[in-house]
């Protein structure tokens, strides 16, 4: 079918039939249409969303100023290889392979012509005013010709009218009935059966990335210059919260900008709240670094991978202190332990992750390091402690390696760094003896233990004698180490670089990752303040559209959007249903295999399957199909007003921003409503569908 030939979507809904002669005026409001039609159209639209997300994802993510050459590289980059920047990524989009309605196919598929969202109808301010809540992310997205699928424009030159920017049209075609399958994505039929609860089977990794992700070494930084620019109220609300919630806005308008930053530094440790709805969990209260404790976790197995991950999803969801919990999300990765699954040292996560990670993730990073470094499931992980350099097994160096170039001085983007294998070999030396009970009949079986027989006794330095182990012995020369390389500049750049990496863009100006290093230095290794900087940096406060949703915060995102309640049952079927689809997208919580931890780059996420599997979910959870999982629809409405007032304000309480009339109007015709209808008219099913679709919308899709 060619162009000419493709109708509106408000023509197909009008038509019972294909009319041969060609499209048809509708009247207003439009004919009632049966419910299987209008999920067909709905599934339609939202697979368009999901392409435009993919298509202009070149422009509208990972953009940034041009970086000098201490650049960090990203986590994909191979060792001694060039970085691919993110705008030379080479995306998918293959709308064939990726239906989201099974039941969408042949003709009406064929009939639909499908608007792609001009982002730019959000544009961010450059110095918006506090209060201002219309930011939304993806100002620097160009138009693409859709005769070629090329930019049309120069990244970062888009028209900042919304009412006239060019809309792209695409169109989804089935004409082959076969349905190609991806590594990492589930496609949800968001009518008909579930999600398969099975727990042998719930995890596919997205694609591997190798462990490169650090800062080049360089003299320490000048002076770090005040922070001048107020980020808008959405923007930030996107970055240092797992979602745009109308209470979180409420808050930032109530405090300001910096006031509501503040209030979220001072949060540094967990909502009682939330905790106290943890009490009736068997397994996450339990002390399991011992005889008894393993003991315990092998006869409940099932329920601990179920209560700590299902506490992972409640905490990012309705914790009140959300930049503390996306700071024990960057921690995690970081210090990545991905031992869940492992039946022999899987129970070793609760202590990692609740005495461990948790209780530093907003406190400093020397403390942080040197708790991980005591860790058993860290040890474990990355055999330090079975590591003997008295025993013929012999040194094992794979934590005396992971410890400098992933969690300290690290990877310029050339794969070169400041430490040699040499480094590598004596740092392993000098954390021989870091290791753990591993006599299960012990009573302290699975603690922390230091084995004086395992260590390493010769002389020790590293990068030419910067340290050296002196007259330390025991214990001592490792946390000696640890001391060192905590204050190490090329580790302030790596902690800087992490998390502006997090919070700016996937490609952080070195200035700022310059700057924030030295405010780390400044104050010994100090998180909050590092963190403050980076927030009220003019950087920041103009990096709209450079984070994408990975697949776990796309759902939380979701799920703080709708004012979804969450059962309080990590055993439920709705609990099951929702694990498990993050995991078929390639995010299962704490099943990451490698040390270097998920991926924090939209290259690695984004795909129209990928995008279009994170719709189907959030689409079953909006229609109250995912047991447990409790919608207030009614609650999504407004008292009065018009079927266009209610879209328009939906899509600011997801964050989207004012979408154009085009926008408003397909998502109402895709409901069956009319925008001028009264917002009374309007069911349960049809607020369902309209949620659905606007989170299913590409600038929902970023953060």
């Amino acid at each position: 079918m060619t162009n000419t030939e493709t109708r509106s979507i408000a023509d197909t809904v009008a038509a019972d039939d294909l009319d041969p002669d060609g499209p048809r005026e509708i009247a207003a409001p439009p004919p009632t249409v049966d419910r299987s039609t209008r999920r067909r159209v709905l599934g339609a639209l939202a697979l368009g969303f999901a392409a435009a997300a993919c298509s202009k994802s070149e422009d509208a993510l990972g953009s940034a100023p041009p970086q000098s050459q201490s650049t960090l590289v990203p986590p994909s980059t191979a060792a001694g290889q060039p970085s691919p920047q993110p705008a030379t990524v080479p995306l998918r989009v293959d709308t064939a392979s990726a239906p989201l309605e099974p039941t969408a196919t042949g003709r009406e598929l064929d009939q639909i012509k499908l608007p792609v969202a001009d982002p730019s109808a959000v544009a961010a301010p450059a110095a918006p005013a506090a209060g201002d809540g219309s930011a939304a992310a993806t100002d620097s997205a160009a138009a693409v010709d859709p005769a070629s699928g090329s930019n049309a424009a120069p990244a970062g030159e888009s028209s900042t009218d919304s009412t006239s920017a060019p809309t792209t049209t695409t169109t989804a075609s089935t004409s082959s009935t076969s349905t190609k399958s991806e590594p990492g994505v589930l496609v949800v039929d968001v009518d008909e059966g579930e999600i398969d609860p099975d727990e042998t089977s719930t995890t596919t990794a997205a694609p591997a990335t190798d462990s490169t992700d650090a800062p080049a070494p360089t003299d320490p930084p000048g002076p770090a210059t005040p922070a001048a620019a107020a980020a808008a109220p959405v923007l930030l609300a996107n970055r240092i919260t797992f979602g745009v919630t109308p209470q979180v806005l409420g808050q930032i308008d109530s405090m300001g900008v910096d006031g509501y930053i503040e209030d979220q530094l001072t949060k540094t440790g967990p909502d009682n709240a939330v905790e106290g709805r943890f009490g009736q969990f068997k397994m996450l209260n339990r002390d399991l670094l011992s005889k008894a404790g393993f003991d315990s976790y092998k006869n409940s197995r099932n329920d601990f991978r179920k209560e700590i991950t299902f506490s992972t999803l409640l905490r990012a969801t309705s914790s009140r202190n959300q930049l503390f919990e996306m700071m024990t999300a960057l921690w995690t990765d970081h210090f990545n332990v991905g031992i869940l699954g492992d039946g022999t040292i899987e129970h070793m996560l609760a202590d990692y992750q609740e005495n461990v990670i948790r209780p530093h993730a907003l406190g400093n990073f020397r403390d942080l390091l040197k708790a991980t470094a005591e860790s058993p499931a860290m040890l474990v992980y990355l055999d330090n402690d079975s590591s003997n350099a008295n025993d013929d097994q012999g040194l094992n160096e794979n934590y005396g390696r992971e410890l400098l170039e992933l969690h300290t001085l690290g990877i310029d983007e050339n794969g070169e760094h400041v430490y040699s294998e040499d480094d590598v070999r004596a740092a392993a030396m000098a954390m021989t003896g870091w290791s753990t009970v591993g006599n299960r009949n012990d009573a302290k079986f699975s603690q922390f233990e230091f084995k004086d027989n395992y260590q390493y006794t010769g002389e020790i330095s590293l990068l030419d004698g910067a340290w050296t182990r002196g007259n330390t012995t025991g214990k001592a020369t490792g946390d000696s180490l640890l001391e060192f390389l905590a204050t190490h500049p090329s580790t302030a750049r790596y902690v800087a670089y992490k998390i502006a990496r997090r919070f700016v863009s996937d490609t952080p100006p070195a200035a700022l990752v310059d700057a924030a290093a030295e405010v780390y230095l400044q104050n010994d290794t100090a998180l909050v303040p590092t963190v403050r900087h980076i927030l009220r940096s003019d950087e920041f406060a103009a990096s709209a559209g450079q984070k994408m949703r990975r697949p776990f915060e796309h759902v939380v995102a979701a799920l703080r959007a709708l004012g979804a309640e969450l059962p309080n049952n990590p055993l439920g079927g709705g609990a099951t249903t929702v694990r498990n689809a993050i995991g078929a997208m390639g995010n299962d919580i704490w099943s990451w295999p490698e040390p270097d931890g998920y991926p924090d780059m939209a290259a690695d996420w984004l795909s129209t399957n990928g995008v279009s599997s994170r719709w189907s979910l959030c689409a079953r959870i909006a229609r109250n199909r995912v047991d447990n999982f409790t919608v207030d629809l009614g609650a999504l409405r407004p008292a009065n007003g018009t079927v266009s007032d209610f879209i328009l304000g939906l899509g600011e309480r997801f964050g989207l921003g004012q979408r154009t009339a085009e926008e408003v109007a397909a998502i109402a015709t895709a409901a069956g409503l009319s925008p001028a209808d009264p917002v009374g008219s309007v069911n349960d099913d049809q607020t369902s569908d309209v949620a659905a679709l606007l989170l299913a919308h590409p600038i929902f899709q970023t953060r």
